[in-house]
């Protein structure tokens, strides 16, 4: 049947694959393979129906706004009861794999069936009824969580989009895609956290979209939790590469095409480098700004060595001994690295520039070591730091003390 007698004008939000089932039903077919490929060239109108076309071999065709069809649910239908009562046609959102609630009526949508409790096919008669009879506007539909409304509410906003301004701005399939990235490495479902099938299946699409919120819910807490638990199960934790200790998770938050999207993600993630990453962070890191750099808490050990004057050697016994707060760790290729606090850096710094040790005391006071040790035992001259002191091996003296003490002396003779 080439010539249809019912021609029905497309709604605004109506999906393509359910536009067919209404088409077919107005003209009393069978089903919707009865169709041909010319009856979805009737009207230019039709060209704003959103979602790919399945399951119709001669019909099939991708979504005519570019988003990947592994976004679309297109094997089990969901509606919202409500919605379907008040229009009598099937919105595109409903479609989409992360849609969950009806941004309106702010319930769940349902994917089967309440008197026949199968789920829900794109292959039957009548676009209000399932295929053993039942009226579909008939069903009951449960409150739906904030997390499920809020993301209905944005893919619906980016769907009332000009058809041309979504393929430009590909806004909608960067939401859809955060929404699985945060949702499945939080959840953690498989060893490869994006491989996650099962997606038509409506449960599991909320569980990833309800996780996915709560990554930024309790911001940057629940964030910085959300790291060091995708570090723990798909990276190597006690890592100094943060490619290796985030595992591919750091690839994908700092992809070329999600970079602006995804901006608050990546402030967190420098903003948790900063303040408690532990390993190094280099300069030809192209993917962090030179901030994150510049104000990271951790300075590399050759680094702080450089700054106080003191050898890298000197630098990692103190760690050793645990009188610089810092790390010290053995790569693979059995090279050791670590780091210095910034603080404990300034510290070091603020003594090095006051101070001097027991050595340059004795060649400013012209005397010997037993002399320095009699001074000492006499009161005349405190050290700031040794063995008695803070248990430190060498003797370090305020630069001031010196200087005093040897103008006193100079006096005398």
């Amino acid at each position: 049947m080439k010539q249809l007698l019912v021609r029905p004008l497309p709604a605004d939000d109506e999906s393509a694959q359910g536009y067919l089932l209404r088409l077919a039903a107005a003209n009393v077919l069978a089903n919707t393979g009865a169709l041909h490929p010319e009856h979805l060239h009737m009207h230019d109108s039709q060209a704003k129906l959103r979602g790919p076309i399945n399951g119709i071999k001669t019909l099939n065709r991708p979504d005519p706004g570019g988003l990947p069809v592994r976004h679309w649910n297109t094997r089990r239908p969901r509606y919202c009861p409500a919605c379907l009562t008040e229009s009598g046609h099937w919105r595109a959102a409903w479609s989409l794999n992360f849609c969950v609630a009806c941004p309106l009526h702010k319930v769940m949508l349902v994917d089967d069936c309440h008197r026949c409790s199968r789920p829900l096919k794109w292959h039957r008669t009548q676009v209000a009824q399932c295929a053993c009879g039942a009226d579909l506007r008939q069903r009951e539909a449960v409150g739906a969580g904030e997390h499920a409304i809020n993301l209905a509410c944005q893919i619906a906003a980016f769907l009332r989009e000009p058809l041309k301004a979504q393929e430009s701005a590909r806004g909608l399939q960067l939401l859809l895609e955060r929404a699985w990235l945060l949702g499945a490495y939080r959840l953690q479902l498989t060893t490869r956290a994006q491989k996650v099938g099962g997606l038509h299946e409506i449960a599991r699409a909320a569980r990833i979209v309800d996780s996915a919120s709560r990554v930024v819910d309790d911001w940057p807490h629940s964030y910085f939790q959300f790291l060091e638990d995708v570090a723990s199960r798909y990276g190597r934790p006690g890592s100094s590469s943060i490619m290796s200790h985030f595992g591919p998770l750091y690839r994908e938050l700092f992809r070329g095409d999600r970079h602006g999207f995804n901006s608050d993600l990546r402030d967190g993630f420098e903003a948790y480098l900063r303040t408690r990453w532990r390993g190094q962070l280099a300069r030809r890191n192209r993917r962090l700004s030179a901030d994150a750099v510049d104000a990271h808490a951790w300075v590399p050990i050759t680094a702080a060595a450089k700054a106080i004057g003191w050898s890298i050697a000197r630098v990692r016994q103190g760690i050793a001994d645990g009188k610089i707060r810092g790390t010290v760790q053995a790569r693979p290729s059995g090279r050791m690295t670590g780091v210095v606090h910034r603080d404990e850096l300034v510290r070091l710094q603020q003594m090095e520039g006051t101070s001097l040790d027991l050595l340059s005391a004795c060649r400013a006071l012209r005397v010997g070591k037993k002399r320095i040790h009699e001074l000492m035992e006499l009161g005349k001259l405190r050290p700031l730091s040794g063995p008695s002191v803070d248990g430190r091996k060498t003797w370090v003296f305020h630069r001031l003390d010196v200087e005093q003490l040897g103008e006193f002396v100079a006096s005398r003779r």
